[in-house]
């Protein structure tokens, strides 16, 4: 099953969406989804992964590879995050 998640800056603004592809209780793996003809964005080291369409579940994030269309991710603590947008 893939889950449809949105990569947000730490001031909460939209970078890009993407499928979540794996998860474990440390981190994941997202399938970005960059517009036809634009390249993949890039990702900044720290990020917030929002994973609601609510937008009501954050988790802090690192970033640890990134490879053309995928990158790989550590969850940064367990504490709820809330946006500053």
């Amino acid at each position: 099953m893939q889950m449809h998640v949105a990569i947000l800056r730490e001031d909460g603004t939209l970078v890009c969406e993407c499928d979540l592809a794996d998860v474990s209780q440390e981190g994941a793996r997202l399938r970005l989804s960059p517009k036809p003809g634009h390249p993949s964005p890039s990702i900044d080291p720290k990020f917030v992964l929002s994973l609601s369409r609510r937008g009501n579940l954050f988790r802090q994030c690192e970033l640890v590879w990134q490879r053309q269309d995928e990158i790989g991710l550590r969850f940064i603590g367990r504490e709820k995050f809330l946006p500053n947008a």
